[in-house]
């Protein structure tokens, strides 16, 4: 019975007490300074509050740091797609340039123009040449 009661007592007692054996009385205000500061317990509560904060605010930073990293990936994807097809349209009008050219050749050619003289306009090459000579006449001094 007497240890039940010592039990409830130690039970009920909840706040923190020191100790005040055989302690000089010069140190004795300091234990008694340093007992009406806050229990260790809140002080370790509060440790891990800050704890808790900084860990909570590293994970954030490393999250933030993750995303920026895959949002600049997927940028950097979607440019490269552009580049892409930019580089393939490039290539398709270099082709047609390159074919529009053939044909102004082609259509310019002394060839075809002659051919296109002969078989559409009739026309026929000259038997007869004659030159003419055309006298310059003199500068005026």
């Amino acid at each position: 019975m007497a240890r039940n009661n010592f039990l409830l007592q130690h039970k009920n007692q909840r706040q923190w007490q020191p100790f005040q054996g055989s302690v000089p009385p010069s140190r004795r205000t300091n234990l008694q300074a340093i007992s009406a500061r806050q229990p260790c317990t809140d002080i370790v509560q509060g440790w891990r509050v800050k704890y808790g904060l900084c860990l909570f605010f590293v994970i954030f930073v490393i999250t933030a740091l993750i995303i920026l990293y895959l949002w600049q990936d997927a940028v950097l994807l979607q440019l490269n797609l552009q580049l892409a097809t930019i580089e393939e349209q490039i290539a398709e009008i270099e082709a047609k340039n390159r074919q529009l050219e053939f044909q102004v050749q082609q259509a310019f050619s002394l060839e075809r123009i002659s051919t296109f003289a002969r078989q559409r306009l009739k026309m026929v090459e000259p038997t007869d040449i004659r030159y003419i000579t055309i006298v310059h006449p003199p500068p005026d001094e």
